[in-house]
């Protein structure tokens, strides 16, 4: 799994838009630009456009390289607890998940995410293969690796239970 970096939003914004300048002055060169009343400059509307393309296009790349804004885990939090809110509670088993997310992982002593149960979730340790605790841990109080781990369940969840609902 590719390692995933957080930035501030204001600075992840900043990245994205100083990489998106470039494409649009070296195709447009000064015509990218229009004066305006209060004496500023912007792009003109064509340029504007373009700039919007290529800042999709560069937030896409940079995502897929594992560098996302903060925004991004606050976002997949409240799309966690949307989907528990609107299917149920659910867990690994229920859905068939390959591996439950994982908190600590040692020799002898596992944590997993084994329940999803909106704002919180149910951690499970394990210690050679034998149930020591159980625990509820809010979101807030996960690592933002985590949140995506279990983001991406529920989201192939929900879609599951799209299906499941149309072929009754």
């Amino acid at each position: 799994m590719r390692k995933t970096h957080f930035l501030d939003n204001g600075d992840f914004i900043d990245l994205v838009c100083q990489l998106s300048d470039y494409p649009v002055e070296e195709k447009f060169g000064a015509a990218a630009y229009k004066e305006e009343p209060d004496g500023g400059t912007s792009f003109t509307e064509e340029a504007q456009d373009y700039f919007n393309e290529v800042y999709d296009e560069i937030e896409t790349l940079l995502n897929q390289f594992g560098v996302f804004s903060d925004n991004e885990i606050m976002f997949n939090k409240e799309e966690i607890i949307k989907i528990i809110n609107e299917w149920g509670v659910t867990s690994t088993a229920d859905i068939n998940a390959a591996m439950s997310p994982s908190l600590s992982n040692s020799e002898n002593n596992h944590v997993l995410i084994e329940r999803f149960n909106g704002e919180t979730v149910t951690a499970v340790s394990y210690v050679h293969e034998m149930v020591i605790a159980e625990d509820e841990i809010h979101l807030d109080n996960l690592p933002n690796e985590t949140i995506i781990e279990i983001h991406e369940l529920l989201l192939d969840y929900a879609a599951q239970c799209v299906l499941n609902q149309k072929d009754n």
